[in-house]
């Protein structure tokens, strides 16, 4: 039987998540491509780990204020 795997990573900056397939090592800020076990549907559940990619999406950049011409 083979489990989906998805890309995990911490929720907040900071927050330590061990990962018991890695021998109990902290889930790295960035992810890691994982195997959806029991464990990790439970983390997912409480709000501990998100599933997607290395970094979420950045904001879009807000236009410089520019200085009117001079007639």
């Amino acid at each position: 039987m083979s489990l989906e795997r998805a890309r995990l990573r911490p929720a907040r900056k900071g927050l330590l998540v061990l990962d018991p397939d890695h021998g109990g090592t902290p889930l790295p800020p960035e992810g890691r491509e994982l195997a959806l076990s029991s464990y990790w549907l439970r983390r997912i559940q409480d709000g501990d780990v998100l599933v997607g990619e290395e970094h979420a999406p950045a904001a879009p950049a807000t236009p410089k204020a520019t200085k009117p011409e001079k007639p």
